[in-house]
Protein backbone atom coordinates (compact mmCIF):
# COMPACT_ATOMS: atom_id res chain seq x y z
CA UNK A 1 0.00 0.00 0.00
CA UNK A 2 2.84 2.50 0.53
CA UNK A 3 4.31 1.72 -3.07
CA UNK A 4 0.31 2.87 -4.11
CA UNK A 5 0.90 6.37 -2.22
CA UNK A 6 4.38 6.70 -3.01
CA UNK A 7 3.42 6.32 -6.69
CA UNK A 8 0.86 8.76 -6.13
CA UNK A 9 2.80 11.44 -5.09
CA UNK A 10 5.19 10.86 -8.15
CA UNK A 11 2.41 11.69 -10.52
CA UNK A 12 1.27 14.49 -8.58
CA UNK A 13 5.01 15.94 -8.75
CA UNK A 14 4.80 15.24 -12.43
CA UNK A 15 1.83 17.01 -12.95
CA UNK A 16 2.63 19.88 -10.65
CA UNK A 17 5.91 20.02 -12.30
CA UNK A 18 4.72 20.12 -15.77
CA UNK A 19 2.18 23.26 -14.94
CA UNK A 20 5.34 25.05 -13.41
CA UNK A 21 7.49 24.12 -16.64
CA UNK A 22 4.52 25.67 -18.97
CA UNK A 23 4.64 28.84 -16.91
CA UNK A 24 8.39 29.32 -16.42
CA UNK A 25 7.71 29.01 -20.67
CA UNK A 26 5.08 31.58 -20.57
CA UNK A 27 7.68 33.45 -18.68
CA UNK A 28 10.76 33.37 -21.35
CA UNK A 29 10.93 34.72 -24.44
CA UNK A 30 11.32 37.62 -26.57
CA UNK A 31 8.35 39.21 -26.27
CA UNK A 32 7.86 38.79 -22.79
CA UNK A 33 7.75 41.60 -20.14
CA UNK A 34 6.76 42.69 -16.33
CA UNK A 35 3.45 43.03 -17.19
CA UNK A 36 2.65 39.99 -18.93
CA UNK A 37 5.10 37.99 -16.43
CA UNK A 38 3.09 39.73 -13.45
CA UNK A 39 -0.29 38.15 -15.00
CA UNK A 40 0.84 34.98 -15.80
CA UNK A 41 2.20 34.70 -12.35
CA UNK A 42 -0.93 36.10 -10.77
CA UNK A 43 -3.42 34.13 -12.89
CA UNK A 44 -0.96 30.89 -11.44
CA UNK A 45 -1.27 31.55 -8.21
CA UNK A 46 -5.07 32.20 -8.69
CA UNK A 47 -5.04 28.16 -10.04
CA UNK A 48 -3.16 27.59 -7.00
CA UNK A 49 -6.14 29.05 -4.95
CA UNK A 50 -8.66 26.93 -6.88
CA UNK A 51 -7.00 23.89 -6.91
CA UNK A 52 -6.61 23.95 -2.93
CA UNK A 53 -10.31 24.96 -2.20
CA UNK A 54 -11.71 21.99 -4.86
CA UNK A 55 -13.85 20.64 -2.36
CA UNK A 56 -14.83 17.20 -4.51
CA UNK A 57 -13.04 14.15 -4.43
CA UNK A 58 -11.63 14.89 -8.09
CA UNK A 59 -7.96 15.44 -9.35
CA UNK A 60 -9.16 16.11 -12.77
CA UNK A 61 -6.53 19.22 -12.94
CA UNK A 62 -3.30 16.62 -12.47
CA UNK A 63 -4.51 14.18 -15.25
CA UNK A 64 -1.74 11.87 -14.56
CA UNK A 65 -2.59 11.52 -10.63
CA UNK A 66 -6.47 11.20 -12.10
CA UNK A 67 -5.25 8.60 -13.92
CA UNK A 68 -3.38 6.72 -11.42
CA UNK A 69 -6.35 6.69 -9.17
CA UNK A 70 -9.19 5.73 -11.42
CA UNK A 71 -7.39 2.45 -11.65
CA UNK A 72 -6.10 1.98 -8.77
CA UNK A 73 -9.41 1.74 -6.35
CA UNK A 74 -7.44 0.44 -2.91
CA UNK A 75 -5.65 3.85 -2.63
CA UNK A 76 -7.20 5.99 0.21
CA UNK A 77 -7.83 9.47 -2.12
CA UNK A 78 -8.81 11.57 1.11
CA UNK A 79 -5.03 11.15 1.95
CA UNK A 80 -3.83 12.02 -1.08
CA UNK A 81 -5.73 15.06 -1.12
CA UNK A 82 -4.93 15.95 2.09
CA UNK A 83 -1.12 15.86 0.74
CA UNK A 84 -1.50 17.72 -2.53
CA UNK A 85 -3.61 20.11 -0.71
CA UNK A 86 -1.03 20.89 1.80
CA UNK A 87 1.68 21.37 -0.85
CA UNK A 88 -0.87 23.34 -2.93
CA UNK A 89 -0.40 25.68 0.34
CA UNK A 90 3.25 25.70 0.64
CA UNK A 91 3.65 26.65 -2.97
CA UNK A 92 1.10 29.48 -2.99
CA UNK A 93 3.47 30.86 0.13
CA UNK A 94 6.51 30.44 -2.18
CA UNK A 95 4.70 32.05 -4.62
CA UNK A 96 3.70 34.85 -2.40
CA UNK A 97 7.07 35.08 -0.49
CA UNK A 98 9.47 35.34 -4.18
CA UNK A 99 7.16 36.84 -6.54
CA UNK A 100 5.27 39.80 -5.09
CA UNK A 101 8.81 41.40 -3.76
CA UNK A 102 9.55 41.80 -7.69
CA UNK A 103 6.38 43.72 -8.19
CA UNK A 104 5.60 47.25 -7.81
CA UNK A 105 2.98 48.70 -5.48
CA UNK A 106 1.50 50.49 -8.75
CA UNK A 107 1.20 48.12 -10.78
CA UNK A 108 -2.70 48.65 -12.04
CA UNK A 109 -1.72 52.07 -13.22
CA UNK A 110 -0.15 50.31 -16.39
CA UNK A 111 -3.63 48.72 -17.86
CA UNK A 112 -3.83 51.29 -20.34
CA UNK A 113 -0.18 49.22 -21.83
CA UNK A 114 -2.19 46.22 -21.98
CA UNK A 115 -5.05 47.30 -23.38
CA UNK A 116 -5.26 51.08 -24.27
CA UNK A 117 -8.82 50.43 -25.56
CA UNK A 118 -10.46 48.96 -22.46
CA UNK A 119 -8.94 51.48 -19.83
CA UNK A 120 -10.99 54.37 -18.17
CA UNK A 121 -8.55 57.20 -17.79
CA UNK A 122 -8.63 58.64 -14.53
CA UNK A 123 -8.18 62.60 -14.29
CA UNK A 124 -4.75 62.24 -12.05
CA UNK A 125 -3.05 59.92 -14.91
CA UNK A 126 -3.69 63.18 -17.47
CA UNK A 127 -1.26 65.44 -15.27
Amino acid sequence: MADKIWLCKVAYLGDIFNKLNKLNLFLQGRNSNILFSHDKIQAFKKNLNIWNTNNKKTLDMFPALDEYLSNNDSVNVDLIMLDVKRHLISLAEYFDKYFSKDIPDNIENFDWIRNPFNVEIADSMLT
